[in-house]
């Protein structure tokens, strides 16, 4: 009687066969990194318009406390900005604080100092948050009397320019009758509102900014929410007067 001994043979693999599982393994990789990259992307730009929604909420709640009024972007003395007033309603977001980030939009690409800014990257828009600094005589509007209140922005994204993080939009300083005209002449809903600066952290007068998916600088898109606390993510050109009067 023979006995006979099978032997498992274990084959190797080959340099070839070997390449080809790291080429596709590339090829997978190539393929999933962008998409999530786009994912997280799309992830910051919900966060950010949870954040606006929030802070409106809180202006909401702000204006029922107050007899209709909404807070001013820059009070008379003594009263403090919209900030200063959200505050009380929302913990402050300063690095240092360890409280929710809600004024600091999660696609800012550049981590400002601390120490020389306050993380706040949002404004609000001055033909509804008055500006009293100039003018302690200046109302705040009633939320209420807000005309179009779905068409007209509430708190949008900005450039954050100011050290103090003090920041609202530069619309009413040079440009009131531009943006929010008195005389009927010069009403034009669909008049474009310029993208200006588009620089994070630079000094200067604030503007909308366009940082979410953004391809090159102010090429992206703006998140807002408007005065019915509603949001929208707002591509490059498609905010005009009529989301900034308060006029008409």
């Amino acid at each position: 009687m023979s006995t006979s001994h099978t032997h498992a043979t274990c084959k190797a693999f080959t340099l070839i066969e070997l390449l080809v599982v790291i080429s596709i393994i590339a090829l997978l990789v190539s393929i999933l990194l962008p998409a999530l990259s786009g994912a997280r992307k799309a992830a910051f730009n919900t966060k950010c318009m949870v954040n606006q929604r929030q802070l409106m909420l809180y202006a909401t709640i702000y204006s029922q406390d107050s007899d209709g009024m909404l807070p001013y972007s820059w009070g008379p003395s003594g009263v403090g900005n919209w900030r200063e007033t959200l505050d009380k309603y929302a913990p402050r977001t300063h690095a240092s604080s360890g409280n929710t980030q809600l004024y600091w939009c999660p696609s800012m690409k550049k981590k400002i100092d601390p120490a020389n800014f306050k993380l706040v990257t949002y404004a609000p828009n001055p033909a509804g948050f008055k500006r009293a600094d100039y003018n302690p005589a200046i109302p705040t509007m009633r939320l209420e009397m807000i005309p179009r209140p779905s068409k007209v922005l509430a708190i949008a994204d900005a450039i954050q320019a100011f050290p103090t993080g003090d920041v609202w939009f530069y619309f009413d300083d040079f440009h009131a009758e531009t943006y929010n005209p008195t005389n009927a002449a010069n009403i034009n809903r669909s008049l474009l509102i310029p993208k200006w600066n588009q620089t994070d952290g630079a000094y200067g007068p604030t503007h909308v900014r366009y940082r979410h998916f953004e391809a090159s600088p102010g090429q992206g898109q703006a998140n807002v929410v408007f005065m019915d606390g509603h949001t929208q993510t707002r591509a490059v050109d498609t905010i005009t007067q009529e989301n900034i009067a308060t006029t008409y």
